[in-house]
């Protein structure tokens, strides 16, 4: 936990020391996801460039289970890597819910939040016969997101936003060779509790 916090404190300037614990559970969260209900996206969002977004992102793709880093909203890519995978996904895209609109993947997209979510279906063998020929496949998965413009409903409901503050210092190139001792332990960490249960605890808001 500790090694992880200076890890993204390496990364970028985030803010309050909480929201470093914050992204530091995510990536705990992660390597245990397939026991949750549900995993929020967690953004990264500012209008104004040079403020950590992308390296942010990075570092916490770089040391999530399966991490991908993309900017590719293409529905295909997302089922098929969310179903085969299991991955988490960093979408590292200016205006993510405008390009997914153009992509036609909006409800994949908003599919990765809810583990028991809507599947999605495909005739891969239309000679099968009647309903043999079709494969259905999960959009379930963690998600980062870093953007430029606002995000918006029903994404917004269903995000953790965090907003970069301005920030000047020089930050070592980190890659992601670089976090592998770290992915090492957090493999373990998912051996060692992938047959406990996760505690039951309270919802702490209304809503989602």
């Amino acid at each position: 936990y500790h090694a992880l916090l200076e890890w993204h404190k390496a990364a970028s300037v985030l803010g309050p020391d909480e929201l470093y614990q914050l992204v530091a559970l995510f990536d705990f969260h992660t390597y245990l996801a397939d026991k949750a209900e549900y995993t929020p996206y967690l953004t990264l969002y500012s209008m104004d460039s040079e403020r950590g977004k992308s390296r942010q992102g990075n570092s916490i793709a770089w040391v999530a289970y399966r991490g991908i880093v993309t900017e590719t909203l293409q529905e295909a890519n997302l089922f098929r890597w969310s179903d085969s995978l299991q991955c988490t996904i960093f979408f590292d895209v200016r205006d993510l819910w405008r390009k997914a609109g153009k992509r036609n993947s909006e409800d994949i997209l908003l599919g990765r939040f809810h583990r028991n979510g809507p599947k999605v279906a495909r005739v891969l063998d239309p000679q099968a016969g009647p309903f043999a020929g079709v494969t259905y496949f999960d959009t379930y998965g963690p998600t980062i997101i870093a953007i430029n413009e606002p995000l918006r409903e029903p994404m917004l409901s269903r995000a953790i936003v965090m907003v970069p503050p301005e920030a000047t210092g020089k930050y070592r190139n980190l890659k992601p060779e670089d976090a592998l001792p770290l992915k090492e332990r957090l493999v373990a960490f998912r051996a060692r509790h992938l047959l406990d249960p996760l505690p039951i605890v309270d919802k702490p808001i209304v809503g989602r």
